[in-house]
């Protein structure tokens, strides 16, 4: 009786001696991060690869019997891209010789792959990139998140009537050029006066000049060059 009552009393201290190790042995932290994009995503440019870092910080103790913590990984993104990351499964190595008793920081890379869509309005959202752990012996699985925020800079709205108009400096180039016309009318007007030829009428400074028809030409030749611009405006969009 004395000898059963002895190995009950050993049996339970050595229980009570093991409860706290092993309750420390479970300890184990996930975090990830992920570097945020260094400009918004465009029309010209949808595509954009993000580098991110997942650490992992254990009690080795916990996991004596392994070579690797393995890691797996998913991604929430909104409807309007499709995101990617790579890889989705990894393995967190232990060092050969833990150090009893002491905590060991593992860190393993990842990437995350974005291709939005042609938006035609701004957005902003995030995605969620998750992990978790699965651990054996005595270690429980450790879950961690990172995030980071996607912008979108759609392009601006194109206003129907500002398309079609002229420039200023078109405007300007157009009168310009009339200018030079009637000026070259002129010359060859008073030529011909001073030529002698009847062909031709000839007016005073004062009075208003009538267009020989070649001029009358050359101004339906500007207003199809104005109209030229506007459609090749228009054939822009």
């Amino acid at each position: 009786m004395r000898t059963l009552l002895v190995t009950s009393l050993l049996v339970l201290a050595a229980l009570a001696a093991l409860g706290p190790t092993a309750s420390a042995q479970q300890s184990s932290y996930l975090a990830l991060v992920i570097d945020a994009p260094l400009a918004p995503l465009t029309e010209d440019a949808r595509t954009v690869t993000l580098t991110g870092v997942a650490t992992l910080t254990v009690d080795v103790t916990a996991y004596t019997s392994t070579s690797g913590i393995p890691v797996t990984y998913a991604l929430q993104a909104p409807p309007w891209m499709a995101a990617l990351i790579t890889p989705t499964t990894d393995s967190f190595p232990l060092p050969s010789t833990p150090p009893l008793g002491a905590a060991v920081t593992i860190s393993r890379p990842f990437t995350i792959t974005i291709v939005a869509d042609a938006l035609e309005s701004d957005a902003t959202q995030k995605i969620l990139a998750e992990g978790w752990t699965t651990p054996s012996f005595l270690g429980t699985p450790a879950h961690g998140m990172g995030e980071t925020i996607i912008v979108y800079d759609a392009p601006d709205p194109v206003d129907e009537e500002d398309e079609c108009a002229l420039t200023p400096e078109q405007k300007a180039a157009l009168l310009a050029a009339g200018e030079d016309l009637r000026a070259q009318w002129e010359a060859e007007q008073e030529q011909a006066a001073g030529s002698g030829r009847d062909d031709v009428s000839v007016q005073n400074a004062g009075a208003t000049l009538t267009p020989a028809p070649w001029v009358a030409v050359a101004a339906f030749g500007l207003v199809g060059a104005g109209v030229g611009l506007v459609l090749s405006r228009r054939s822009r969009k």
